[in-house]
Parts: structure tokens; sequence; C-alpha cells
């Protein structure tokens, strides 16, 4: 038969060590959203380089010319380099282009 104290002590243990796994989590977490955030991705096509950011606001700008930002559920970016073209599908139904060649892009 267990004592009632030690089997107290025992439940206390594995919560510390519970507790302690948690808050590792969720730093890990944090850390992880915060180098997302932090990101910067580039397109190089042709000597020529655009930055992710770029495209997104010609995108909000025209989709806010006819809708709100709020609509946007699900935004898919296909990219045709050959083309010069960023193609944004909206919620899966409408489709916006983008053309990144006359977009402020960089000489890589």
């Amino acid at each position: 038969m267990v004592k009632k104290g030690v089997k107290e002590k025992e439940i206390e243990a594995v919560k510390t060590v519970t507790e302690k796994q948690e808050d590792k989590t969720k730093k890990t977490t944090t850390k992880s959203k915060d180098m997302l955030s932090k990101r910067k991705v580039f397109i190089q096509f042709w000597g020529k380089e655009v930055e992710e950011t770029v495209l997104l606001e010609e995108f909000k700008n025209q989709w806010k010319k006819e809708h709100n930002l709020s609509e946007i559920k699900e935004l898919r970016v296909y990219l045709k380099v050959e083309e010069e073209i960023a193609y944004f599908v909206v919620n899966g139904e409408e489709t916006i282009s983008v053309n990144f060649n006359h977009l402020n892009s960089t000489d890589c």
C-alpha cells in the first residue's frame, strides 16, 4: 500500500515536469511565429528581383478597388516567371493578376 503523502509528491512532480514542458513548447512556438513574421521572400527572374511584399501590396491595392480584405478566406499565389505575372486566386474563385515586370524590381 502506497502512503498518501508519497502519492501526492509523485503527482506534484509530474505536474511540475508537465508545466516546464508546456513552457518550453510555448517558447518554441513563439520563436517560430517570430521567425515567420520576419521572413523575406524574393522572386528572381532574368537578372531581376522583386520582393514578395511588393507583389502582395499590389494585389491588395487591386482587390480593395472592388472588395474588402476581410472577404479573403484563402489566397493562393501562382508565379509565372516566363510571363512575369503573379496570379492571386482568392477563395478558389476570383483571380487577380499582377504583372511584376513593372514593379519595384532590382537587378540581382
